[in-house]
């Protein structure tokens, strides 16, 4: 089991694929340096202590196909910048703090985040 924060230290991993931390005690926020890793697939940080919003550069990863933010502590609205990820298949960002969110399909969260914009 790993604790602490995620160490904000990604410029050097562009090639990382898949990052599977999930039910360790790691706290803090989820690093924005993780946008450097531009090939990531999965994304799976469940049952840990982040806490915070989601950062928007996660949204800005093309590869990014299963997000699993879930049983953490992040806060904030839900992100709209979620429709942009035309590859996830798969995200689960329930049992969290987020503003208008619950567990949902990537289309469903493509739409939602249609929805958010268009009201704008």
């Amino acid at each position: 089991m790993f604790f602490g924060d995620i160490p904000d230290k990604f410029e050097n991993f562009s090639k990382l694929y898949d990052i599977i931390a999930e039910y360790n005690q790691f706290s803090d926020k989820i690093p924005k340096s993780i946008v450097f890793c531009e090939r990531l697939t999965i994304l799976g940080l469940i049952g840990n202590r982040l806490d915070g919003n989601i950062p928007k550069e996660i949204f800005e990863l093309s590869y990014l196909r299963d997000l699993r933010l879930a049983q953490n502590s992040l806060s904030g609205s839900f992100p709209i910048e979620v429709g942009g990820l035309k590859q996830v298949g798969f995200l689960d960002i329930s049992n969290n703090q987020l503003a208008g969110a619950s567990w949902i399909s990537a289309s469903e969260a493509e739409g939602k985040a249609r929805k958010n914009t268009s009201a704008d």
